[in-house]
C-alpha cells in the first residue's frame, strides 16, 4: 500500500504543481526555461525530496521530464537558497506545502 501511494503521489504531483501555479504542465515537466516555471519546479522537487530523501537524483529527474541529476542538484540548491533569503518564496512555499497535506493526507 505504501508504494503505491508513494506511486501515485509521484504521478500526480506534475499536474498538481502546474495547477497550483496557473503554468502548462509540459512547460513544467519540459525545457521551459520561464521564471515561473522554474520556481514552480524547484518546489515541486524539494517537496519530492522532503517526502521521500531516498530517492535517487536520477529518479526525480525522470519524474520532471528525463532532467540530469546535476540539474536536480542545482534546483535543490537554488531552493534552499531562496528559502533563506526570499522572504515571498518562503511564504509561496509553505502556501504549497499546505495545499499538498490538503490533498495528501
Amino acid at each position: 500500500l505504501r508504494e503505491q501511494t508513494r506511486e501515485a503521489f509521484l504521478a500526480a504531483i506534475p499536474e498538481f504543481t502546474a495547477n497550483h501555479f496557473g503554468i502548462n504542465i509540459d512547460d513544467l515537466v519540459g525545457a521551459c526555461r520561464k521564471r515561473n516555471v522554474v520556481y514552480a519546479r524547484n518546489m515541486m522537487l524539494a517537496v519530492i525530496t522532503e517526502r521521500y530523501p531516498r530517492m535517487s537524483l536520477n529518479a526525480k529527474g525522470d519524474i520532471i521530464g528525463g532532467k540530469n541529476h546535476s540539474t536536480i542538484i542545482h534546483s535543490l540548491d537554488t531552493h534552499a537558497d531562496l528559502l533563506s533569503v526570499d522572504r515571498e518564496y518562503r511564504r509561496d512555499y509553505s502556501g504549497f506545502v499546505e495545499a499538498i497535506k490538503s490533498r495528501w493526507r
